[in-house]
């Protein structure tokens, strides 16, 4: 085969992975935009909730249109953003997750442009701008937690900040106990049981929890989880769910000494999934130092018609799961103090 210039191939790697990704991704934030569903988290659970904190009003009260479903620490954070017009505040909590999500892989190593091209193109990351929820943000915390695993604190600091925003990242806990970080896992507990402490003034922590559970209950068919794929092709409800926990379990015992596996478990472990939860596996790909073949394995999540409870959807990205997790072991295998030192 003729060996083509060096100018020909640059110009079509720009191209592939830095112009149609660009292009593909603002295409679908316009439509989201017609569709008048653009940050959609963020303007109608995050802020409204930071409006109530800031009169002193619960943030938990019944809403309108989604509830509030976090502890008081995330309200807080956005409440700067209250001072601006809602356009305004939309496209700066939009911009600044991005911005999380480009750090996160330059804080893991990243180097190669063509990745951050690429992910643009995932599913789950036009889902979570779209949505402009804190998932982008759990990846940077993810990201720096790993950065500095080997300071005796500040991996609990950034594990602890992210239990505070959401707890999907707890299995990283595990990974701090099988990795002797004790200092760091009594930090990263702390965090977190002070962070729902803070719920105290506004409701009570069994109220607080009932929300939770019938949240959970509500909607964890609707789900990208295994076990909402299980009950959805008819699998009986015990059994879906010994199925899920055995599976998530026996994966959290083989990841315990390892970040990675661990952040992969987290998705596995979860009641609820949504879409833009997947996009955590930037973290452990990029960890493992995948190749360019596997960052472009999500972007065939667009054969998903839409976030439903489809269960080829769900089987799809659950299969994405495992492409990733397969990965990350072999790459555990070849380097294997490089998830635990």
């Amino acid at each position: 085969m003729p060996a083509y210039p060096k100018s020909i191939r640059l110009a079509v790697s720009i191209g592939v992975f830095g112009v149609i990704p660009v292009l593909f991704f603002a295409l679908a934030i316009w439509a989201a935009i017609e569709e008048d569903v653009v940050a959609v988290d963020f303007t109608y659970a995050f802020l409204p909730a930071a409006e109530d904190v800031l009169a002193g009003r619960s943030p938990y009260a019944e809403p309108m249109v989604l509830r509030y479903l976090y502890t008081p620490v995330l309200a807080w954070l956005v409440t700067p953003l209250t001072l601006v017009p809602l356009e305004v505040g939309q496209g700066l909590f939009s911009v600044l997750a991005l911005f999380a999500l480009a750090a996160s892989l330059w804080l893991l190593g990243v180097r190669d442009w063509r990745v951050y091209g690429i992910v643009l193109l995932w599913t789950p990351v036009i889902s979570g701008f779209q949505s402009a929820n804190v998932t982008f943000f759990l990846c940077v915390l993810a990201a720096l937690a790993w950065r500095h695993r080997d300071a005796p604190w500040l991996p609990g600091l950034w594990i602890g900040l992210s239990l505070a925003l959401k707890p999907i990242l707890w299995p990283l806990g595990v990974w701090l106990v099988f990795t002797g970080r004790l200092r760091s896992l009594g930090l990263a507990t702390g965090l977190a049981a002070l962070s729902i402490l803070l719920v105290l003034p506004y409701q009570s922590l069994g109220a607080f929890a009932d929300v939770l559970s019938e949240h959970t209950r509500t909607r964890e068919l609707e789900s990208q989880s295994l076990f909402a794929l299980l009950s959805v092709i008819g699998v009986p409800g015990a059994v879906a769910v010994g199925v899920w926990l055995g599976v998530a379990g026996v994966g959290l015992y083989l990841a315990r000494r390892s970040f990675a596996g661990c952040v992969i478990c987290a998705l596995l472990l979860a009641p609820l999934v949504w879409l833009h939860y997947f996009t955590l596996l930037v973290v452990p790909m990029a960890i493992a130092g995948a190749p360019l073949w596997v960052w472009a394995t999500p972007v065939v999540g667009w054969l998903i018609p839409s976030e439903t409870i489809e269960p080829s959807g769900t089987a799809l990205m659950l299969g994405l799961v495992a492409v990733v997790g397969l990965f990350t072991m072999r790459s555990a295998v070849r380097r294997p103090r490089s998830d635990s030192s």
